[in-house]
Formats: C-alpha cells, structure tokens, sequence
C-alpha cells in the first residue's frame, strides 16, 4: 500500500460502504482537480474529516478556503481547535479524567498539538492509550482478525463476520411506507362539504343545521367527480338526487356553529419549515452526518490508534506515520477518512524495487527477495510453506 488510491482499494475490498463516500468527494484523484473543483467537493461534503484531509495533504488549499471558514465557526470543538492551532483551548484536555471521554481521533490530535510542549504528559497518556488497545484487541481476538482480513484482500474475498469481532455496517435507509389514498388536510385551504340527498339539501336551509363533512376518501366513495372550487362568496347550489361534493373557502360565513370552525381551525397545523432551495448549513457540521446536537462518530478503539497515539506523542522530528495495523481503522466512515488522511501515504508512488532469488540482498539461496521502497508504503509479507 503506498499511495491514497491504494489505500482505498484496500479499504473498499475490507469495507464497500465505508469508502464510497470518500470516492464522492474525490479521496484518490484530489491532487488532480483545479481550484474551483476542489471548492466545490469540499463545499458539498464538508465535514470534520474532509477537513483533517485537506490539513494534512493539501496545506495551500486550506489556508486559502478552510481555515477562514473554520475561524468563522460560531461552534468549534477538539477537531477544529487542532486545525486552527487554538493550544490553549486543547489544555485542559490533558487532564486524564477530560482525556478519556474523547473518542480516539481526538485523542490522537491532542497529543498531536500538546506533545511538543507537553512531553511528559503526552507520553503518559499515549502509554496508557495503548495498554487501553491492547486489552481490548487481546479481548476481541484482534490477531486472528487481522490475518483474516489480510488474507481476504489477497484473495479478493469478502470477509466472514466473526463473533470476535464485529463491525456495524452504517448508512441503512429505512424506506417510508405512505398510504397515497389519504391527502393532507392540515394545509388545505377550503373545507369539503359533502350531501347525498335532497332531503338533506333542503334541511340545510334551516337554521342551527350543521353539515357533515368527510375525507376525501369518504367523497370517492360515493362514486361522483367533485365540482371544482365555487367563487369566494358564491353561495353553493344543491340539485337534484345523487351525491356530490363540493369546496367553499373556510373564510365564508356559512351555516355551521363557532364551536365547529374552531376545532377546524385547531385541527390545521402550519407547513414545516424547509430551507430555501441552495441554502446550505455550515456553521453546524461537524462529523461526517453527525451535528453538535445529535450523533457522535463511530470510532473504535484498536490497535491501529495506539500507532497513531505513539507516533503523536514522539518527539520532533517525527518520522512518516505508517502504522501495518491500518486494518483494523474499517469500522466506519469516519474511521477510514480519518486513517487516509492520517497515514503519510502519497497521491502517486514512486517506482520501488523488487528483487527475489539471489539478486537479493543478503541472499544465500534462490528463495529470498529483497524489497526497496522508493516512496513511503506499508508493505506485507506472506510466508506460504
């Protein structure tokens, strides 16, 4: 694996669901749009881990649109205090108590911004973020996870679910079953009056007598078309036998009691609100589908984050990171946003080098081979006996 594209075609063989929103807003091919294309990806899915994406791989592009946008947030929180550098609201996060209610991006990022001038705490807290994985992993049976997994992308297979371990898969829709026979009667502006008889056409004359009113259902069941809307004012004719419907505007004064209209009126509810059309909510977002007040982003505590948290909590110069244990970072969305746009992978590869037999290096038979990395990769190796 030594670039984002094949970081994500490893991650589409372990995860479909979790990647195809990441080609949506052009993961692998970002290096190659122009400027107005990347205003217009980043726009349409912004989020916390676009975000993170762009800070780590594309420096220019975030200081010219990101970070003006993220200092004009009403609410900011962990993710945006690291993007913007804001050190000292990050502080008091230190404390251990404060430290292990974030979830494990967040940790990583405070160590990111504190170790520096925090060594010794970060490095408590990285300790103790990893005995934390290691249990878990230990618990879940991560090693046996991990070769499965392995192995199913070698072989282009899907993996089996295991009860060691298990991974939700996210985004279901859940289809809406509407009965299209019944109409909406809260934003109508007309009320249905409805006869069957002559006889009931000519008690309405009289005064006190309260018209009954029925569903639209209730109407085509009589089996007549309904005459279309009388002119405001207009007094409504009753003919011969037969049954048939008519609509008179609520506003008329009409023949019916004042306990009657307002229970009508009660009735009626207002049309929700919705957006004007190309109207878009920033300041809110936050996680991929998630906002401040609902929905927190679903990030699992592994092996691959206590890499993560030991390479945040080493001293400057770090090295690249490039953590073998990127397997286990498929348990969501977020979580694969998050691992691209944390491994110092490249867009594109330099050629590497593949010896095998006695060309190798060190080779003392024909069955060793020797692999030169000519950009940063995670390479793996499979003994076959």
């Amino acid at each position: 694996v030594d670039c984002v594209e094949r970081l994500l075609a490893f991650y589409r063989a372990v995860k479909p669901g979790a990647v195809s929103p990441l080609e949506d807003w052009g993961f692998s091919t970002w290096h190659t749009f122009t400027g107005a294309e990347k205003e217009k990806r980043w726009s349409e899915h912004l989020c916390h881990e676009f975000n993170l994406f762009i800070f780590k791989k594309d420096q220019e592009f975030f200081t010219s649109a990101v970070r003006p946008f993220l200092e004009s947030k009403m609410e900011t929180d962990v993710v945006d205090w690291f993007l913007l550098g804001r050190v000292e609201r990050l502080e008091p996060l230190l404390a251990p108590a404060r430290f292990h209610q974030l979830n494990p991006l967040e940790r990583v990022l405070v160590l990111y911004a504190l170790s520096p001038s925090h060594s010794d705490a970060c490095s408590s807290l990285a300790a103790a973020f990893r005995s934390e994985a290691a249990a878990r992993a230990k618990a879940a049976g991560a090693a046996a996870r991990r070769n499965v997994l392995l192995d199913s992308v070698l072989s282009l297979e899907e993996p089996e679910p295991t009860s060691e371990w298990t991974m939700a898969e996210g985004g279901e829709e859940r289809e809406r079953e509407r009965d299209c026979g019944e109409e909406d009667l809260s934003v109508c502006d007309f009320e249905e009056v409805r006869c069957c008889d002559d006889e009931a056409a000519s008690r309405s004359s009289g005064s006190g007598h309260r018209r009954r009113r029925s569903p639209p259902r209730a109407m085509r069941a009589c089996g007549a078309p309904p005459a279309p809307p009388p002119i405001l004012g207009a007094p409504i004719a009753f003919g011969g036998g037969g049954c048939y419907a008519a609509l008179r505007p609520s506003v008329v004064d009409f023949d019916v009691s004042g306990n009657e209209v307002a229970q009508v009126m009660a009735a009626r509810q207002p049309d929700p609100w919705s957006a004007p059309e190309g109207t878009r909510e920033y300041s809110e977002a936050t996680y991929h589908g998630c906002s401040h007040e609902n929905g927190a982003p679903d990030l699992s505590l592994s092996d691959f984050w206590s890499d993560v948290a030991a390479h945040a909590a080493s001293p400057e110069p770090r090295g690249k990171l490039l953590s073998p244990n990127l397997v286990f970072a498929t348990t969501s969305v977020h979580e694969v946003a998050a691992a691209v746009a944390l491994l110092d992978l490249p867009f594109a590869p330099e050629q590497h080098a593949l010896v095998s037999g006695a060309g190798a290096a060190g080779a003392s038979s024909g069955l060793e081979a020797s692999f030169d990395a000519a950009s940063p990769c995670v390479f793996v190796a499979k003994e076959i006996v």
